[in-house]
Protein backbone atom coordinates (compact mmCIF):
# COMPACT_ATOMS: atom_id res chain seq x y z
CA UNK A 1 0.00 0.00 0.00
CA UNK A 2 2.54 2.40 1.14
CA UNK A 3 4.25 1.90 -2.66
CA UNK A 4 0.99 2.45 -4.17
CA UNK A 5 0.30 5.35 -2.65
CA UNK A 6 3.74 7.16 -3.60
CA UNK A 7 3.24 6.03 -6.72
CA UNK A 8 0.12 7.96 -7.39
CA UNK A 9 1.14 10.75 -5.27
CA UNK A 10 3.91 10.78 -7.95
CA UNK A 11 1.80 10.74 -11.18
CA UNK A 12 -0.19 13.46 -9.75
CA UNK A 13 2.65 15.44 -8.82
CA UNK A 14 2.46 17.44 -11.99
CA UNK A 15 -1.13 17.91 -12.52
CA UNK A 16 -1.97 15.97 -15.43
CA UNK A 17 -3.82 12.73 -13.99
CA UNK A 18 -7.54 12.85 -14.89
CA UNK A 19 -8.17 9.23 -14.06
CA UNK A 20 -6.47 6.33 -12.33
CA UNK A 21 -8.50 2.78 -12.97
CA UNK A 22 -7.83 -0.16 -10.88
CA UNK A 23 -9.69 -2.72 -8.54
CA UNK A 24 -12.16 -1.39 -6.04
CA UNK A 25 -10.02 -3.64 -3.00
CA UNK A 26 -7.02 -1.58 -4.08
CA UNK A 27 -8.87 1.64 -4.19
CA UNK A 28 -10.40 0.86 -0.81
CA UNK A 29 -6.73 -0.55 0.80
CA UNK A 30 -5.43 3.01 -0.21
CA UNK A 31 -8.21 5.01 1.33
CA UNK A 32 -7.40 3.03 4.37
CA UNK A 33 -3.38 3.49 3.83
CA UNK A 34 -3.95 7.41 3.57
CA UNK A 35 -6.76 7.34 6.78
CA UNK A 36 -3.68 5.58 8.75
CA UNK A 37 -0.77 8.25 7.43
CA UNK A 38 -3.28 11.28 7.62
CA UNK A 39 -2.44 12.02 3.85
CA UNK A 40 -6.08 11.67 3.02
CA UNK A 41 -5.88 13.50 -0.58
CA UNK A 42 -9.26 13.79 -1.84
CA UNK A 43 -8.26 14.96 -5.31
CA UNK A 44 -5.69 12.01 -5.36
CA UNK A 45 -8.08 9.59 -3.82
CA UNK A 46 -10.71 10.92 -6.40
CA UNK A 47 -9.10 10.21 -9.93
CA UNK A 48 -8.83 6.47 -8.72
CA UNK A 49 -11.56 4.85 -10.57
CA UNK A 50 -12.82 1.47 -10.30
CA UNK A 51 -12.20 -0.99 -13.26
CA UNK A 52 -12.84 -4.36 -13.42
CA UNK A 53 -9.84 -6.70 -13.98
CA UNK A 54 -7.63 -4.12 -12.60
CA UNK A 55 -6.40 -6.21 -9.40
CA UNK A 56 -2.73 -6.55 -10.91
CA UNK A 57 -2.01 -3.19 -12.94
CA UNK A 58 -3.46 0.08 -13.17
CA UNK A 59 -4.13 2.57 -16.51
CA UNK A 60 -3.79 6.14 -15.92
CA UNK A 61 -5.14 8.34 -18.32
CA UNK A 62 -4.08 12.21 -18.51
CA UNK A 63 -5.82 15.24 -19.03
CA UNK A 64 -6.00 16.88 -22.35
CA UNK A 65 -2.96 19.11 -23.80
CA UNK A 66 -4.46 22.79 -23.91
CA UNK A 67 -2.98 22.83 -27.15
CA UNK A 68 -4.14 19.44 -28.41
CA UNK A 69 -7.47 19.87 -30.68
CA UNK A 70 -7.84 16.99 -31.25
CA UNK A 71 -7.92 15.47 -27.57
CA UNK A 72 -11.82 14.69 -26.16
CA UNK A 73 -11.12 15.31 -22.85
CA UNK A 74 -13.72 13.52 -20.70
CA UNK A 75 -16.19 14.83 -18.27
CA UNK A 76 -15.23 15.42 -14.72
CA UNK A 77 -15.35 12.61 -12.03
CA UNK A 78 -18.00 12.63 -9.20
CA UNK A 79 -17.05 15.00 -6.21
CA UNK A 80 -16.01 13.32 -2.64
CA UNK A 81 -13.12 10.45 -2.47
CA UNK A 82 -15.21 7.66 -3.38
CA UNK A 83 -13.62 6.21 -0.21
CA UNK A 84 -16.08 3.49 2.13
CA UNK A 85 -17.12 5.84 4.61
CA UNK A 86 -16.07 9.00 3.50
CA UNK A 87 -18.08 11.88 2.51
Amino acid sequence: SERTWQLVKILHKHGRVHRIFMDQVIKNELCRYARSISDFDVPVLRSIRHQTNHHDHMHVRLRCPQDDKQCVPQGEVAPGSGCPGAK
